[in-house]
């Protein structure tokens, strides 16, 4: 048995087949135990038309959304992510969910990508290059900010419900490059809030809420490393 027993029901209760998986098998376990997260988002009723998300890891969160919402778009700048993203994908049938291998960020661009011991993180700074905890690699990715990117592949529409970011303390710059579509549809907002941004970057999670309250959010569950905003 790949994994402990409770993660199979997890599992099975959000239409994820382990035992179809690929990937690193400790970051399918951590990545399973955070889409309790998603379950507190649905309680708030959002609309299910079209989710953004990006950090696909190993695809569990797009496989989990795209059996909530109708269409769902996933980024995963990191190639071996994204390449154990798309074939869980396809493995689960998962036939609504568009998967790019790309950053979202403030432009459209590109980046550089550190590979550490941990996990892959955008990486704009050279404090984390120079960093002790162990970069292996440093590899430039393609960026996108997010109004221009679903203005060029769907044009006006359609609406956004939910936008989840899990990129590793990089959320101020990926809702920056989301400000014309926030404002616009006012969707809920899913952010990771584990102080990241202040470890990697020159930005604080103040500085993240403070962007958000600007356009009219409230901050409706905080759940300490993750937050649910609103607007209404």
């Amino acid at each position: 048995m790949r994994f402990r027993p409770d993660l199979y029901g997890t599992a099975k209760r959000r239409g994820i087949d382990l035992d179809r998986c690929v990937g690193p098998d400790r970051f399918l376990g951590l990545t399973l135990s955070s889409l309790r997260l998603i379950d507190a988002v649905m309680e708030l009723e959002p609309r299910r038309e079209f989710v953004v998300q990006a950090g696909a890891c190993l695809g569990v969160w797009p496989i989990y959304l795209s059996s909530l919402f109708d269409h769902v778009l996933s980024f995963e700048p990191s190639r071996d992510n994204f390449e154990w993203s798309h074939e869980n994908l396809s493995r689960h049938g998962r036939t609504n969910t568009h998967l790019v291998n790309a950053a979202l960020g403030d432009r459209k661009g590109s980046v550089t990508l550190s590979t550490t011991r941990k996990r892959d993180f955008v990486d704009v700074s050279t404090w984390i290059v120079g960093d002790a905890r162990g970069v292996k690699a440093l590899v430039p990715v393609p960026m996108y900010a997010l109004d221009g990117f679903i203005m060029g592949s769907f044009g006006p529409g359609p609406r956004l419900d939910l936008l989840v970011l899990d990129v590793e303390g990089y959320e101020l710059p990926a809702l920056i490059g989301a400000r014309e579509v926030l404002e616009r549809d006012l969707p809920m907002v899913v952010l990771e809030t584990n102080g990241c941004c202040e470890k990697f970057f020159t930005w604080t999670r103040a500085d993240t809420d403070a962007f958000l309250f600007d356009l009219g959010y409230v901050k409706t569950v905080d759940l300490g490393n993750d937050a649910i905003y609103t607007c209404e």
